[in-house]
């Protein structure tokens, strides 16, 4: 029996690389960044995020099948909300 791979994606850690100028836009590097998500993506059976914002952006960029990906918020929102 095969077993599921679930990808739990936190934030989109390439975007925020060339922000904070560790990685460079539009080099080699972050084009060898890109295939190895989108392959990693793609060969998931699940992938989970925290925001509707990542998982759209998620399935733009990467052509990745909306029914694959859920959502599940941080807890500390949902706390929070609890609380207040």
């Amino acid at each position: 029996m095969k077993k599921k791979w679930i990808i739990d994606s936190r934030d989109s850690w390439i975007d925020v690389s060339i922000f904070l100028g560790f990685l460079e836009k539009d080099s080699i590097l972050e084009k060898i960044a890109r295939k190895f998500e989108k392959i990693c993506y793609n060969n998931a059976d699940m992938l989970a995020s925290t925001t509707n914002v990542l998982a759209q952006r998620m399935s733009d960029i990467y052509d990745i099948n909306n029914r694959k990906i859920i959502l599940i918020p941080n807890w500390i929102k949902k706390f929070i909300e609890i609380l207040f």
